[in-house]
């Protein structure tokens, strides 16, 4: 990934973060296996879990999420994301 590449996929979890805050969003990433996991996120209840406002670090390589289908919260590494819709 070259880094114009680097920027727009950082820009597009930028998006994907600000909009779990408000809602569920729909995305796709590349698992560590190599398949690609279909995943419905939110951040809503972060800080009610943790007590603790959710705040992204640029030295943070995952991306945290709750997943609603599978009831608990997940990670995935920032540059396997995929795309939201």
């Amino acid at each position: 990934m070259d880094k114009r590449e680097a920027l727009v996929v950082a820009h597009q979890i930028d998006v994907l973060i600000r909009k779990m805050y408000l809602a569920s969003v729909s995305f796709y990433y590349t698992k560590q296996d190599g398949s690609i996991r279909h995943a419905v996120g939110t951040l809503t209840g972060y800080e009610h879990c943790f007590h603790r406002p959710y705040t992204p670090r640029p030295e943070n390589t995952f991306v945290v999420y709750y997943d609603l289908e599978a009831k608990g919260w997940r990670t995935f590494h920032a540059e396997n994301f995929l795309r939201a819709e």
